[in-house]
């Protein structure tokens, strides 16, 4: 008996020994893959090229960004259009660009275009040469989407509507949304949408699959101009462009596209494909001040309208336009409609319980 219990722990040490042996083995080999290949920015493995594999800068935050921005103009005040396009040649030698990119984003963001143009001619000349490799040109395609200014832009569409190349084509497509998303000082880069709806419009006659990231764009920018060209594809029939249209115009969020919509809520029928189109897009926006054009049409709205006026409500999600509504209801504000005054009631005790 006393023999078993010895080897039955004799055992155990053994195995014990060779789980520890174990353990060291797959400890220092995961030191060793983590010193082969460098983390990017936020914890995902970068693969080991110099294609612009870290996050874009459109994935920080505003804040981040105006922080990035503030951090450069402080460190390259100096920084000549000659030392601008070092960097850039840089980038064109195959050196990684997370260090370098955001650098030459924010100066290309800061400086007048007249300046740096001869920096933009060395952008489109790159992408233009077929002896550059192609993770260089989508590192450069990266930088100046991430620069969201007309320049940039405009090298980006006109290499989108001639490059043959499938993945830089995704490429071009995906560094114009991010345009819509570099916020730079908080802004929405309303000087772009000109050249976006020029774009779109002829992305539209030619039915081309650029209109979705196009239409995209232009709702995420939000210049009024830009919405109401949207419009007026969303509202006609069929599918296509007027089908993008209608999805896009959900992503707005620019404050100044307000006006445009809440001119499609007036003295329509319930029915309107106008009045859908506007009010959805008002109640997608997460704004108080959409939510009071909503709510200040209803006011003289008759019974039909209360299942309508009741879905927008609960679309809600920000505090200050639950506020709002309950501030009308309290203040008994008056409603043509006793039937969409009960709605609206509705949606505030749902919202208050969930």
């Amino acid at each position: 008996m006393k023999n078993t219990q010895k080897s039955l722990i004799t055992l155990l040490l053994v195995i014990l020994v060779i789980l520890s042996i174990l353990g060291g083995v797959y400890f220092y080999s995961k030191k060793i893959q983590n010193a082969l290949i460098p983390q990017a920015v936020g914890g995902d493995t970068q693969q080991v090229n110099n294609t612009y594999t870290t996050p874009s800068l459109s994935s920080l935050s505003v804040d981040q960004r105006n922080k990035i921005l503030a951090e450069s103009r402080q460190t390259n005040d100096n920084l000549e259009t000659s030392n601008l396009s070092g960097l850039l040649d840089r980038l064109l030698s195959g050196e990684n660009p997370r260090d370098i990119g955001p650098i030459i984003s924010s100066k290309l963001q800061t400086d007048s275009e007249q300046k740096i143009s001869p920096i933009y001619s060395k952008f489109a000349s790159a992408l233009h040469d077929p002896k550059i490799d192609r993770d260089i040109k989508i590192s450069l395609i990266r930088v100046l989407g991430d620069t969201a200014t007309t320049g940039a832009l405009k090298i980006i569409i006109e290499n989108l509507l001639t490059d043959t190349d499938s993945k830089l084509t995704a490429e071009y497509q995906q560094a114009i949304s991010r345009s819509a998303d570099m916020r730079w000082g908080d802004r929405f880069n309303e000087e772009l949408s000109p050249i976006l709806e020029a774009a779109y419009k002829n992305s539209v006659k030619s039915n081309n699959t650029n209109v979705w990231t196009l239409s995209s764009t232009l709702a995420g920018i939000g210049a009024p101009t830009g919405i109401a060209l949207l419009l007026e594809d969303a509202i006609k029939k069929g599918e296509g462009p007027s089908n993008s249209a209608r999805f896009a115009l959900l992503k707005t969020r620019n404050p100044r596209a307000i006006a445009v919509l809440a001119k499609g809520l007036r003295d329509q029928e319930v029915g309107n494909l106008e009045l859908i189109i506007c009010a959805k897009t008002l109640a997608a926006m997460g704004s108080s001040i959409a939510t009071k054009e909503i709510i200040d049409w209803a006011k003289g709205r008759d019974a039909s309208y209360a299942p309508l006026v009741k879905s927008l409500l609960l679309k809600m999600r920000d505090t200050d336009s639950v506020d709002l509504v309950k501030k009308v209801i309290f203040n008994k504000e008056p409603f043509k409609s006793i039937e969409i005054k009960n709605a609206v009631n509705d949606v505030l005790e749902y919202v208050s319980t969930h």
